[in-house]
């Protein structure tokens, strides 16, 4: 003990901890620094063990039942079936349009007219002249009659000796001079009734008529001008747009597959989105040749019941130049497909065989298919007999790309083609 008088200072108070205790808490602190690595060690091992494993490594799709069909493809262009230009039929000018493009004429209705002042004269005068040389046929055929008279009185009397041979025979003279006179003043009056009929033929020629029905392409629109017809076509008609014609140019390379009847659609820029049903009509033999490439006219037809469509519209022609309805298809990538295992070659011919994942479990069964009708993404396929296929089976078209590896695509191996 110190006393009031002690000098030295005094110790601070000591907190004293119980030895049993001091070791309960080191125990409790050790879990702590070990579990933190331990939990994260124990997750890492699992998603190894499970989740990656459990990770699917097929990219499969559904075998399905599907339409295929091969199609070529063309650019063409809408025209009507039948188109007929119209020129002017006699030289003169344009008096009167009586119709529009766009307008449905009748067979024989006026189009225009011309000016027919020249013509109506020129039949007026054939017209006269035709009287004039009906007076001389009557005078001609009066003489004769008389001449007739006049031989037969003669004649008569002869017999009785009260008239000479010499009268006898120039009033049978007579006679034969009126006859032809007669032949001439018909001949004549032939031909002028033929120039009454070439005059009054080029007068109606001044009327332009329609030659069928039809619709109205082109037609001229200043009144007045000049025409003949060496001239440019006066009016175009085309036949009724209930059905248009699309003249479509195929490659040479396509040609063979493409035969009359067979089904075909189209777009046109007008209507994007919309397809338009045609057939097959004709295929044309005559080569088209520009510059290195070689095609051909193929005319289709298409009905234009609403009249949505005119000629002259681009249309992008599809024709289906093979179809199998209802088949067994997988996509293009499931007959490439070979799994890593097998090697880079398989043992079987090219596009014979496909690969099945089966269900439940992560392993491949291989299933011998002849390959057809392919459009381009998926084909149409048979199994082999003995083979069971069925709607809904899971077939490969590739495998998913392995942790880490560059692909270009989205992550998946397609097969090797």
């Amino acid at each position: 003990m110190t006393t009031a008088d002690d000098p030295s200072p005094k110790p601070a108070s000591t907190l004293v901890i119980p030895a049993h205790l001091m070791h309960q808490a080191r125990r409790a602190r050790w879990p702590w620094f070990l579990g933190v690595p331990t939990i994260v060690a124990i997750v890492w091992i699992g998603w190894r063990s499970f989740g990656h494993r459990q990770a699917p490594l097929y990219r499969t799709e559904a075998l399905a039942r599907r339409t295929i069909s091969r199609e070529v493809d063309a650019q063409g262009h809408l025209d009507v079936p039948e188109r007929i230009e119209v020129p002017a039929p006699a030289p003169g000018r344009i008096a009167r349009i009586l119709v529009k493009p766009g307008e449905a004429v009748r067979s024989g209705q006026v189009l225009a007219e011309l000016d027919d002042l020249a013509p109506a004269m020129a039949v007026g005068a054939a017209r006269r002249s035709l009287e004039a040389s009906d007076g001389r046929v009557a005078e001609a055929e009066v003489a004769l009659a008389s001449a007739v008279e006049t031989g037969a009185r003669t004649a008569r009397l002869a017999e009785r000796g009260l008239a000479s041979a010499a009268d006898l025979e120039g009033a049978r003279a007579a006679e034969r001079r009126t006859k032809a006179a007669v032949r001439s003043a018909r001949a004549e009056r032939r031909v002028v009734a033929s120039a009454v009929a070439a005059a009054t033929l080029q007068r109606d020629l001044t009327v332009i008529r329609a030659p069928s029905d039809g619709v109205i392409l082109s037609a001229p629109e200043r009144l007045g001008a000049a025409v003949s017809p060496e001239t440019l076509r006066l009016f175009v008609l085309g036949s009724t747009l209930d059905v248009l014609r699309v003249e479509a140019s195929v490659a040479e390379a396509d040609v063979a597959d493409v035969a009359p009847g067979q089904s075909a659609s189209f777009t046109v820029p007008a209507f994007p989105g919309r397809t338009f049903a045609a057939r097959v009509v004709r295929v044309d033999p005559d080569a088209q040749r520009e510059r290195s490439s070689v095609t051909y006219v193929v005319t289709l037809e298409a009905v234009n019941r609403p009249r949505l469509l005119f000629p002259g519209m681009t249309a992008s022609v599809h024709i289906d130049v093979a179809r199998v309805p209802d088949i067994l298809s997988v996509r293009e990538a499931a007959l490439r497909f070979v799994p890593p295992w097998t090697g880079v070659a398989s043992e079987q011919p090219a596009r014979s065989q496909i690969w099945r994942l089966k269900p439940g479990v992560d392993s491949l069964e291989a299933v011998r298919i002849t390959a057809g009708l392919s459009d381009g993404a998926y084909t149409g396929i048979r199994p082999a007999p003995g083979t069971d296929l069925r709607v809904g089976d899971a077939i490969v078209i590739g495998l998913f790309a392995p942790e880490g590896q560059k692909t270009g695509g989205p992550g998946v191996s397609l097969g090797k083609h």
